[in-house]
């Protein structure tokens, strides 16, 4: 069981060094991942507020149409009901892109009460990393890539280990004792 143990303990250090990778990889993820809810909530934020300034617009004319009696009254209405949800949704985005940033600082290990800023642009992200679809289906998917997989497999041979430990433990053991007596 000696042996075992030793190698054991060297199955566990490769079992920590996977477990780290692991966590690596899930933290880069994670981060990316909430840096880009940053970006899409500034996006959505600067679209709303778009569609607002025309709402606004088509609301001004419409109102001056509708003083000249070329229009409806409902006109007016719909178009005071779509700003008023625009702006209700403005709100909701603004919420969401703070609870964004907070995600993102919290991911990072950045002090909550610093602001941050981002320079990247959703838009330039997205045109920069698009892929042939095709090219990727053709690739293939090698399990082996992926870091869980060293976790498991590791994991896996620390089992063996702990198993081979438990037979080694049932066989027979053999003592010996001796004494050795001179006399003059």
């Amino acid at each position: 069981t000696v042996f075992v143990g030793i190698k054991a303990a060297e199955v566990y250090k490769e079992l920590i060094r996977e477990q780290a990778d692991q966590t690596e990889f899930e933290l880069k993820y994670n981060v990316k991942k909430a840096y880009l809810a940053v970006l899409i909530a500034e996006k959505n934020k600067d679209i709303l507020l778009d569609n607002i300034s025309s709402i606004e617009k088509t609301l001004k004319e419409t109102t001056a149409i509708y003083e000249e009696g070329f229009a409806e009254k409902l006109d007016v209405d719909r178009l005071q009901l779509s700003l008023q949800n625009l702006q209700t949704q403005v709100e909701n985005v603004n919420q969401l892109a703070n609870l964004s940033y907070n995600i993102l600082k919290f991911q990072m290990g950045y002090p909550m009460d610093v602001n941050i800023s981002l320079r990247d642009n959703i838009d330039l992200l997205v045109g920069s990393t698009l892929v042939d679809d095709t090219k990727l289906l053709n690739m293939g998917f090698d399990i082996a890539n992926r870091p869980e997989y060293g976790v498991i497999k590791a994991g896996e041979a620390l089992t063996l280990k702990d198993i081979a430990s438990k037979k080694a433990a049932r066989y027979p053991s053999l003592y010996a004792s001796g004494v050795y007596q001179q006399q003059l």
